[in-house]
């Protein structure tokens, strides 16, 4: 049988910002699921995990406990309900090759983001993982071309957008 779960991560440092960006993501994921559960009425309640105050950058879902024991549990067919995008992918490239892994495994992920609410199996959501892609291969791209010039002699200028 599927099962739902949910994954949140605070970010901040000081308690009361975090109880509160936690809390939010939280309500978030329960309501998206309520949602879900209307279409697929056998879905039990959600397992929801939560990494809290982990303040460094760049990690991904997998280099955290609580995200780490999530993706050992989840199973094809079950539905994971992200709280906010930013928090579970430090990358653009994190998280499209980690949306198209589970998409390869049938796991069905929803964005429960209060501007961002989507489901990847619908055609929208196809649709965001086609830009996401085009974005990752540019950049792909970008990055070789400045690598050759490197060694060419050539200095590659990379500005960073603010």
């Amino acid at each position: 049988m599927s099962r739902i779960y949910g994954y949140t991560r605070g970010i901040h440092s000081y308690g009361r910002a975090r109880q509160k960006d936690l809390m939010t993501q939280t309500l978030a994921v329960r309501r998206y699921s309520r949602a879900l559960r209307k279409f697929h009425p056998r879905l039990p309640e959600p397992e929801i995990y939560s990494d809290v105050g982990i303040p460094r950058a760049g990690q991904n879902i997998r280099s955290l406990p609580a995200g780490r024991q999530l993706l050992v549990k989840i199973k094809p067919g079950d539905h994971l309900i992200i709280g906010h995008i930013g928090r579970v992918f430090p990358t653009l490239r994190d998280c499209f090759w980690n949306l198209r892994r589970w998409k390869e495994r049938g796991i069905h992920v929803h964005f429960a983001q209060k501007d961002l609410r989507m489901n990847l199996k619908t055609p929208g959501g196809q649709l965001v993982m086609k830009i996401l892609e085009a974005f990752v291969d540019g950049d792909v791209v970008m990055r070789q071309e400045a690598a050759i010039a490197k060694k060419r002699g050539h200095t590659a200028i990379r500005r960073r957008l603010r």
